[in-house]
């Protein structure tokens, strides 16, 4: 990409982002709750390089190109492409194109659960353990997508959120037809429907919360299985243990720690629920190969 293509935005810090810090003078907002925001023409992106956001996103882009990560992985977002990632993870460095144009559906996961009621397995199994999800629109998705916005602005004020949860449930519905379309092509094998459920409930589970680094009976608990039959699901589904997963997620948050925040080892430590800072600093040398000063001191040079 030639110098120029895509303006970056600066920060050193993470930024929490909800869904009643939507600003209109940025974007054309078409609704906006508590739990729901809908945007028919985003003109601009916010001006930070990490955030955390804490409801489910559908980006569409209708024209220009959007980069940014979300964990360890780089995504890039081109016209007739749409970008759907749960709730709760991080984003950084995000840059856009002068002619970025996209349209925005961002909600809470109490409305998408309520949405895609019985479905809902269906959108865990393609967001987690990736964090998102990018599907190449058709013209006709395009024009689902396109006609989405503007019907709900012009829906009458008495049956507006009827109306509103009748349209994002059949746009969404189709979305998770995609998904299943997508994701049947990309696997090998099929997997038990109880295992698979338990399987992304407990990456979700990961997800969602500060203090990761925790036993796996822990999580297990949750689920109201044991530690054996969650990592038993576990191997069989992906290959790896659960407390593997556990440590790649807390892997993930280290990183986003030490590049975006000046908290001390200590105290990143604590967040993540590590019970003292030597035995963070071990599993930080372990994971990434230096110390943690040694890293956050690579990333600023």
């Amino acid at each position: 990409m030639k110098q120029g293509d895509i303006i970056g935005y600066t920060n050193e810090h993470i930024v929490n982002v909800n869904l009643t810090d939507v600003d209109n003078s940025r974007a054309q907002v078409n609704y906006q709750d508590d739990e729901l925001v809908l945007i028919e023409n985003l003109r601009d992106i916010p001006d930070f390089t990490a955030c955390k956001i804490s409801f489910n996103v559908a980006l569409v882009c209708l024209k220009g190109k959007l980069q940014f990560e979300i964990g360890e992985n780089s995504v890039t977002l081109n016209s007739g492409q749409a970008v759907f990632s749960h709730s709760h993870v991080l984003i950084t460095n995000i840059m856009a194109s002068p002619d970025i144009k996209c349209k925005l559906v961002a909600l809470s996961d109490r409305v998408l659960k309520s949405i895609l009621q019985s479905q809902i397995t269906i959108w865990n199994k393609a967001m987690y353990p990736n964090h998102f999800y990018v599907l190449n629109l058709s013209n006709e998705h395009l024009s689902l997508f396109g006609a989405l916005l503007p019907a709900i602005g012009r829906a009458d004020t008495m049956l507006k959120q009827e109306i509103l949860v009748s349209l994002l449930r059949a746009g969404y519905l189709l979305v998770c037809e995609m998904f299943s379309t997508q994701i049947s092509k990309e696997s090998n094998y099929e997997r038990a429907s109880r295992m698979n459920t338990l399987f992304h409930l407990f990456l979700h589970n990961i997800s969602q919360r500060q203090k990761k680094k925790v036993k796996v009976s822990e999580y297990a608990d949750e689920l109201c299985i044991t530690p054996k039959y969650l990592t038993t699901i576990c191997r069989k589904i992906s290959g790896k243990s659960a407390m593997e997963w556990i440590s790649e997620y807390v892997t993930e948050d280290i990183i986003y720690y030490l590049r975006n925040t000046d908290l001390s080892a200590k105290e990143i430590a604590h967040c993540l629920g590590f019970e003292n800072v030597s035995y963070f600093g071990k599993f930080v040398k372990t994971r990434l190969g230096v110390s943690p000063q040694k890293y956050r001191h690579s990333i600023s040079q």
